[in-house]
């Protein structure tokens, strides 16, 4: 069922409108759901796991396009020989 949710996140992120950044779509998710969590160590991304049943349909489109645009640059990277660092300062 897991499987099915995520293929079914990377098809939409595909056909959507490519978003500026997480931050923009998820705002509104994070203002609503997390609006007690202090940023910082991925704490509003736990946070946005932790209620993504709540999440909205472009919170979602946006994470699941931002982690296909990281599969992508690090099976690159991989073929190239160069090392992908896991870290990213949008969290």
């Amino acid at each position: 069922m897991r499987l099915i949710f995520s293929a079914a996140l990377a098809l939409a992120a595909l056909s959507a409108p490519a978003f500026a950044d997480i931050k923009t779509a998820c705002r509104k998710d994070v203002d609503a759901l997390c609006k007690s969590v202090k940023p910082g160590g991925g704490k509003l991304l736990t946070c946005i796991a932790e209620n993504r049943a709540k999440v909205s349909g472009d919170c979602k489109v946006a994470i699941a396009d931002r982690m296909l645009e990281r599969r992508a640059k690090a099976e690159a990277d991989k073929k190239s020989g160069k090392s992908s660092s896991s870290k990213d300062d949008d969290e």
